[in-house]
C-alpha cells in the first residue's frame, strides 16, 4: 500500500501497533490529501482485523504534526504527534495538531 512514494519519505515501525511516517516539504492540505489516500486505499483492502471483533476490518486512527522551521527536537514533534493520536483514537479519524 504505496502512499509515501518519495524517496526522502519514511515509514517505520513505532511500538507494537504504531508507525510513524515523515515527509517534507508539505503544506497542511497536503498531509490532509496523504492521509485521506491512505485511508482510503486501506478501507478498499479490507484487512480483516481477526484479533477483533469490532470493527471486522483493519482500521486507522493517525495523529500528525507538522514542524514550522524544523528546529523543534524531534522528540517533542514526537510527543506533540502522540498527543493528536490520542485524541483521534475514535477509529478511522485523523488528528492534526497546530503547527509547533
Amino acid at each position: 500500500m504505496k502512499t509515501f512514494l518519495r524517496q526522502e519519505d519514511i515509514v517505520a515501525r513505532f511500538g507494537r501497533e504504531e508507525f510513524v511516517c515523515v515527509t517534507s516539504n508539505k503544506k497542511v492540505s497536503d498531509i490532509h490529501a496523504l492521509i485521506k489516500k491512505l485511508q482510503k486505499r486501506l478501507n478498499e483492502e479490507q484487512i480483516l482485523h481477526a484479533e477483533s471483533s469490532v470493527p471486522e476490518y483493519l482500521t486507522i486512527s493517525i495523529g500528525s504534526i507538522m514542524s514550522k522551521d524544523n528546529l523543534e527536537p524531534v522528540e517533542e514533534l514526537i510527543r506533540q504527534a502522540d498527543n493528536a493520536l490520542y485524541k483521534a483514537k475514535r477509529r478511522n479519524c485523523h488528528v492534526h495538531t497546530q503547527d509547533y
